[in-house]
């Protein structure tokens, strides 16, 4: 389920997550934890009702939103991946990590789990 540290400004609660209301703006924004250095893959798990899904986009940010580490267009929800992508913390770390997922008016997307774990190095 989402985090109840997780907030949104457009989103709708259901009993697994946040959809879109048909509102432009941030679907999912937070939850502001401390990460240690590092590489990680962060996983956005969810359901697309229309293929495209109208414009919606994941991040990975940090300084209060100022700094991305990472970004991906949502184009769909491929085995019930909306969207993955890798990001690196700095050396110095990191106290506020926010993800974010961005929609449009048009964007119809449900988010129930952010996945956030290391990477692995194959």
């Amino acid at each position: 389920a989402v985090n109840s540290l997780l907030k949104t400004q457009v989103g709708v609660a259901t009993d697994n997550g946040l959809k879109t209301s048909g509102q432009a703006g941030a679907l999912i924004f937070g939850p502001f934890i401390s990460v240690a250095p590092g590489a990680y893959n962060v996983q956005f798990i969810g359901s697309a009702t229309h293929v495209p899904v109208g414009s919606a986009k994941s991040d990975v940010v940090i300084k209060c939103g100022s700094f991305m580490l990472g970004e991906s267009l949502i184009t769909a929800a491929e085995n019930g991946v909306l969207s993955e992508f890798s990001f690196t913390i700095p050396e110095d770390g990191c106290l506020d990590l926010e993800t974010r997922v961005i929609v449009d008016s048009s964007a119809d997307i449900h988010v129930s789990t952010i996945r956030i774990f290391p990477k692995t190095i194959r």
